[in-house]
């Protein structure tokens, strides 16, 4: 689907950074502005239009409601939500039971979106929103690189577009 030696090329420079990187340093908005913005572009999406991807977005209308820390938007409508943690903040919870995987799956129903994402860009969780099942999980961000297709079929515009 997207395997090419331009994407894994990019995802190396985004590798080589996060290699660089002292993981302690970066909490939840580095690692979003230096790391999963950059992944998110690598894939397709433009971080950049406000109707395709979106910011603390609150879940409901009233202003106590909780808000997603990103939201990707397929033909105006919710596609991905993003629970983003800061890159040193160890192993990610995997099950529904976790306090994190609940609130993130509690965004992803109230949005009616099709996937949910817990990431610290060191490691990515991804949950069908509707089942919450894991559908696959990147220990390393090596696993980016050599798992390019597995990676493209969730997260890529690419794949939002032909799933319409």
């Amino acid at each position: 689907m997207c395997e090419t030696d331009r994407l894994k090329e990019k995802l190396r420079f985004l590798f080589d950074r996060y290699l660089q990187s002292k993981s302690s340093d970066f909490w939840e908005q580095d690692t979003a502005t230096k790391f999963i913005k950059p992944l998110l572009e690598i894939l397709g999406w433009d971080t950049y239009d406000i109707s395709e991807v979106k910011e603390e977005v609150r879940i409901r209308k009233d202003k106590r409601s909780p808000r997603a820390d990103c939201v990707l938007y397929h033909d105006g409508k919710p596609y991905i939500v993003l629970e983003i943690k800061g890159l040193g903040i160890g192993n990610l919870p995997r099950t529904s039971n976790d306090k994190w995987v609940k609130l993130l799956m509690e965004q992803a129903n109230e949005l009616k979106a099709k996937y949910a994402v817990l990431t610290s860009y060191s490691q990515t969780v991804i949950f069908d929103a509707e089942t919450n099942r894991e559908l696959a999980y990147f220990g390393d961000p090596k696993e980016y690189i050599s798992s390019l297709e597995n990676l493209c079929l969730y997260l890529s515009k690419e794949r939002a577009t032909k799933n319409g």
